[in-house]
C-alpha cells in the first residue's frame, strides 16, 4: 500500500504505478523537528548497524544570498544529527568546492567526482558513508537520477535523489513514474529529493503541500521515524531586502528531512 504520512491516497496514474512505496513529506511517526534528545539519546544508526539515518536537503543554489554561511550552516546541519546517507540537490561547481573543503566531506563518498562536477548546475549528488556501490541503468528521465547500493547487515539497499521540474505538470510525472519503475526493480528503496509535488496541480487529494519527500519501498527495513531539519535562522546572519528591511538568512529556501529506517 502507498500511504500518505497523514493518511491514505490512491486513483491517480502515477500512485497506482507505486505498488508497495510510502511516501513521507514530513513526520506522522514522530514530531516535525528533530530535537537533541533522539540525536543524543539511546542510540544513532552509524553506532547500530540496524539502523540507518538519511536526509535530503535542497540546499538552494542562489549564489547572492550569503551563500558560504548558508552551506556552513548545512554542514553544521550534518554534523549535528550525523546522517549515514546525504541527498542533495541543485548542487552547482561552487558549492560542491566549498562542501570539499568542510571537514565532514572525508566521512562521505560522494557519487560525483569534482572533475564531473565543473561546468555544471542544479546537480543531484549522493553522500554515503557506507562503502556504495553506483547503479547507471538505463534511463530517459531527464534529470540527474544518481542510484547506489549500500549494505546494512548483509542486507541491500538501494538510495536515490532527484530533483523533478518545477514547471510542467505532465514532464514531472512522467520523470516521477520513469524513475519509480526503475527503482521498482530491487526490493528495498529509499528515494528522496526535491519532487516540487503540490497536491493541488498535480492531481493529487489536497492532503499537505511539500516539495520535498521521501518515497519507501522496503521489505527487510522499517520505517523508524522522519523530521524536517534546517527550521532555523542562522545565528547573526541576515540581508537587507527591497524595502532595506533587515530579516533573517536560512540555510535554505527549502527544510530539509532526516529519515531514520532499521531492519526488521
Amino acid at each position: 500500500m502507498f500511504q500518505q504520512n497523514v493518511s491514505a491516497i490512491a486513483g491517480t496514474a502515477l500512485l497506482l504505478a507505486l505498488g508497495a512505496w510510502r511516501n513521507f513529506a514530513s513526520s506522522s511517526l514522530m514530531e516535525d523537528r528533530a530535537d537533541d534528545t533522539f540525536h543524543g539519546g539511546v542510540h544513532t544508526p552509524s553506532a547500530d548497524k540496524r539502523m540507518i539515518k538519511i536526509m535530503t536537503h535542497n540546499v538552494w543554489f542562489q549564489q547572492d544570498m550569503k551563500m558560504h554561511e548558508r552551506m556552513k550552516a548545512i554542514s553544521d546541519i550534518i554534523q549535528k544529527h550525523e546522517p549515514d546517507v546525504i541527498f542533495f540537490q541543485e548542487i552547482t561547481p561552487t558549492i560542491y568546492k566549498i562542501f570539499q573543503g568542510c571537514e565532514l566531506w572525508d566521512d562521505y563518498k560522494c557519487s560525483l567526482t569534482p572533475e564531473k562536477a565543473k561546468g555544471q548546475s542544479d546537480l543531484s549528488i549522493l553522500l554515503s558513508k557506507p562503502p556504495m556501490n553506483l547503479v547507471q541503468p538505463e534511463q530517459t528521465i531527464g534529470r540527474d537520477l544518481p542510484i547506489a547500493e549500500i549494505s546494512i547487515s548483509s542486507k541491500s539497499l538501494i538510495v536515490a535523489t532527484t530533483h523533478l521540474p518545477r514547471k510542467g505538470e505532465i514532464e514531472r510525472m512522467n520523470q516521477a513514474k520513469e524513475a519509480i519503475n526503475i527503482l521498482n526493480n530491487w526490493r528495498n528503496v529509499v528515494f528522496g529529493g526535491d519532487m516540487n509535488w503540490n497536491e493541488a496541480s498535480d492531481r493529487l487529494p489536497p492532503i499537505q503541500k511539500r516539495l520535498d519527500r521521501f518515497l519507501c519501498k522496503l521489505e527487510d527495513f522499517r520505517l523508524v521515524n522522519v523530521y524536517k531539519i534546517g527550521l532555523d535562522p542562522i545565528p547573526r546572519v541576515s540581508y537587507q531586502n527591497e524595502t532595506r528591511k533587515s530579516v533573517p538568512v536560512y540555510p535554505s529556501d527549502h527544510y530539509g528531512l532526516l529519515l531514520t529506517i532499521e531492519l526488521k
